[in-house]
């Protein structure tokens, strides 16, 4: 699926912001979260140069990034039309969601804050400064997903299906990629 998209992806594990909103954001106030971020770089632009445009995506509530690179193949290819060039596209999975959410799975607490995000998103442009000059564009992608539990990942599929009928395929097949995981010890999937 990857290979045919018009970047070079790369995924990275950073740390994310260490003070949250609320001090049982984590089980404990020494326990860190981090962030699984990917990074789009399009092959189209090898050699980057002064004011190439990078954008920070910001995902929806319970849809993890990857179902966004439709949108930036489409982004890409209009701003081209445009002569505008990007250098590369950034988003992190908030931490409590998706691939960040698995990860820090036992760390987290349940006094979460959308504001945690917006400063885990600063964080990692401050770590990634060298390679993110400005011009820097941000992208929010609001929306919000439901909790549900299937018995299994194929009984999900045929919900969503269902459900998310006018999606883009390329979407919805990221969706059952990513948007779903198993439950410890069960062939139990959520999103």
């Amino acid at each position: 699926m990857a290979a045919s998209l018009p970047f070079h992806i790369t995924e990275h594990v950073i740390d994310s912001q260490h003070i949250r909103e609320y001090p049982l954001a984590t089980t404990r106030a020494e326990d860190a979260l981090k962030l699984v971020v990917k990074r789009y770089t399009p092959k189209s632009n090898p050699n980057p140069q002064s004011g190439d445009l990078t954008i920070i995506g910001a995902h929806g509530s319970g849809f993890p990034k990857e179902l966004y690179e439709p949108i930036w193949e489409g982004v890409l290819s209009q701003l081209h039309d445009k002569g505008i060039r990007i250098r590369s596209i950034r988003i992190a999975d908030i931490a409590n969601q998706a691939a960040s959410g698995v990860l820090n799975g036992e760390y987290l607490g349940n006094s979460l804050s959308w504001f945690d995000h917006a400063r885990d998103l600063l964080n990692m442009i401050n770590q990634f400064k060298a390679d993110m000059p400005r011009p820097l564009l941000a992208s929010a992608i609001i929306s919000g997903q439901a909790n549900y539990t299937w018995v299994s990942r194929a009984e999900a599929a045929t919900h969503f299906k269902k459900q998310f009928k006018t999606w883009d395929p390329r979407v919805l097949e990221r969706w059952l990629q990513y948007g779903l995981h198993g439950l410890p010890g069960s062939d139990t999937v959520t999103p």
